[in-house]
Order: structure tokens, then C-alpha cells, then sequence
């Protein structure tokens, strides 16, 4: 691969990582589904949801898009961790207090 392509290859990476770390509450949650769109199935939504609702009744929607998040985190941007590892840890603190680890 030439280098501009490789360059390029990295820069829209790192803007899809950017577009999910940029909506972020204060609070350490993701409140909106849409920037989800491209990695999470219907499917796979709902197999996570049957199991957040086995865990908590509070914020079923904000524990879920935060869970969905992560996975996203770990999976497709495994390699940008360094950029995404405090946002994970801010997300991981709002979830344990929702008894969801």
C-alpha cells in the first residue's frame, strides 16, 4: 500500500474512533445509537439488551449504548487504544455503578 493511502487508511480510523469518543456524557455513557450504526447489528443489540435488562433497571438505554461502545472500542479499534483507554475507564466507572461489570 502507498503511504498516502496508508495515511489516509489511518486518518478515517481515527475520525470513525473520534465520532463515538466525541459523544461521550460527563458522566462516562453514550445516550445516542446512531454513530453505532456501522458496527452493531440489530441482532447483537438485541441478544445485548436481553442481558442488560437481566442486570439493571436503571438507564437501560445509556448502560447499553455505553456496553456497545466498548465492544466497539475492543474490537474495531483495538489498535487505537492509547486514544480510547480513558474514555473506557470513565465508561467502566458509570456501568459499575449500574452493577454491570
Amino acid at each position: 500500500m502507498k503511504t498516502r493511502e496508508k495515511e489516509e487508511k489511518i486518518m478515517a480510523i481515527r475520525n470513525e474512533l473520534y465520532e463515538i469518543l466525541c459523544v461521550q456524557s460527563t458522566e462516562g455513557y453514550w445516550d445516542d445509537e446512531k454513530v453505532f450504526g456501522p458496527y452493531i447489528t440489530k441482532e447483537f443489540a438485541a441478544k445485548l439488551k436481553e442481558k442488560v435488562c437481566a442486570r439493571t433497571t436503571d438507564d437501560i438505554d445509556r448502560v447499553l449504548f455505553t456496553l456497545m461502545a466498548l465492544w466497539i472500542f475492543e474490537t474495531k479499534f483495538e489498535d487505537q487504544e492509547g486514544e480510547w483507554r480513558m474514555i473506557a475507564a470513565k465508561a467502566k466507572a458509570y456501568l459499575k455503578k449500574h452493577n454491570v461489570t
